[in-house]
């Protein structure tokens, strides 16, 4: 994801997150469905992408993950502009990193069913997902906007 992503992109992620958010709320102990699974896992990724995305950027060299995107930087960097409750964390030594692996393992154990996490655990991730759906599907509706705009204009000029 960028902060040049497409339309399409950010109605993706947006949908995905709120999707996420419903699976969360759910009583846990019983399996999920494989598309449900599937859903749990893109969004763990996008946890994991920010993860990385922050060590790439607040490591020293010789600690910065070797497997980085350019993805996983500009998903970081977006949570970190968009989440005032990251930014606060990024403030702080390893509380970041301990936040989105918290939120990953959550993740991991539903996925897995190996484990049902406490409902602070699964809150917590609910509402990060909850923060990112709504400003990447703001974003969306402003680059919405902003291209109407843009194509109004365009007919119009010369």
């Amino acid at each position: 994801m960028s902060y040049a992503a497409t339309i399409p992109d950010l109605y993706k992620y947006g949908i995905l997150t709120s999707r996420a958010i419903g699976l969360l709320s759910q009583p846990r102990g019983q399996p999920i469905s494989e598309e449900e699974k599937g859903v749990l896992t893109e969004c763990k990724e996008l946890v994991l992408g920010a993860m990385r995305g922050g060590q790439f950027l607040f490591s020293p060299l010789a600690e910065r993950p070797s497997k980085i995107r350019p993805e996983d930087v500009e998903t970081f960097t977006y949570v970190l502009s968009s989440d005032s409750q990251v930014k606060g964390k990024a403030a702080e030594a390893g509380s970041l990193q301990q936040y989105f692996d918290g939120i990953a393992r959550t993740l991991d154990a539903i996925i897995t069913a190996g484990g049902v996490p406490d409902r602070a655990a699964i809150q917590n991730a609910s509402d990060f997902f909850a923060r990112f759906a709504d400003s990447l599907i703001e974003t969306a509706r402003e680059n919405t906007r902003r291209t109407v705009r843009h194509e109004r204009m365009s007919r119009v000029s010369p």
